[in-house]
């Protein structure tokens, strides 16, 4: 059955090779270790799927151009970055970033790299023939505004897990009788982050992460957090895990005083 797939594919290719057609197009399933393509030749029906390694599929780009006097490429946007179309623009190649959808719309429930590089040859195939419907582009920033959006993406990032970090520290002070408590103890945030812990019974302390009463943790401004430049304790880790992994349940907690 492969063999008679491959002889097909030569047979197109040699028919290809004897005439420059106007348009060829290839729909795209990447990932980080393999490329998947579907080719459509002029107005025919899909070609069996072919998988290479992104540095073979580029070689493999080079001896597709000479073949069409246009070849259009479409891939959905991921975690990959635009890297991948600014290579393919480079060599000559009209590519196109979609957005992701779903690409099984007959809900057979079949959905994997063959299938989806199929599907996004045949709305492929459509587009270039007009119907602009049938894919969503994507506008491809420049490589100065990926690296602003990616710093900025970045701090949203850090920001949002320092406030959740704070808010896990918070639910534990609540867990022992304890709130959070306004204004600086002792003239400093470190200060007050002591004196809040200090009153956690057993090693309920020793859980709270280092940045849980700091207020600059709380806003999401630039700081260095106190304690944070050095590695924790073996006893701060060890009621950690115990408390992620629950062992701190049943067990006794004196009282606050």
């Amino acid at each position: 059955m492969n063999s008679q797939k491959q002889n097909t594919s030569e047979v197109r290719a040699d028919q290809v090779a004897s005439q420059k057609l106007q348009t060829l197009k290839l729909g795209l399933d990447v990932h980080a270790d393999s490329i998947v393509v579907v080719r459509i030749l002029e107005n025919s029906a899909p070609q069996p799927a072919q998988k290479f390694t992104p540095a073979k599929f580029l070689t493999w780009i080079k001896t597709q151009l000479p073949l069409a006097e246009q070849v259009h490429s479409c891939y959905e946007a991921g975690p990959f970055g635009y890297g991948l179309h600014r290579d393919l623009v480079a060599l000559g190649v009209r590519n196109l970033v979609v957005q992701p959808v779903c690409l099984d719309e007959q809900h057979k429930g079949v959905n994997h790299d063959k299938s989806d590089a199929k599907q996004l040859a045949l709305r492929l195939d459509r587009y270039v023939a007009g119907n602009l419907h049938a894919l969503a582009t994507v506008r491809v920033p420049t490589p100065e505004e990926e690296q602003k959006r990616i710093e900025s993406r970045q701090r949203e990032q850090l920001k949002r897990e320092v406030k959740r970090v704070a808010a896990q520290g918070r639910s534990l002070l609540l867990t022992q009788g304890q709130r959070e408590k306004e204004g600086l103890v002792g003239g400093s945030a470190l200060g007050k982050t002591k004196a809040q812990t200090s009153g956690l019974a057993g090693g309920a302390a020793g859980m709270l992460p280092p940045s849980a009463g700091h207020p600059d943790c709380r806003t999401g401004r630039r700081h260095r957090c106190p304690g944070t430049s050095r590695a924790r304790p073996a006893a701060q880790r060890s009621g950690w895990s115990q408390l992620r992994s629950g062992r701190t349940r049943g067990r006794r907690l004196e009282p606050i005083r």
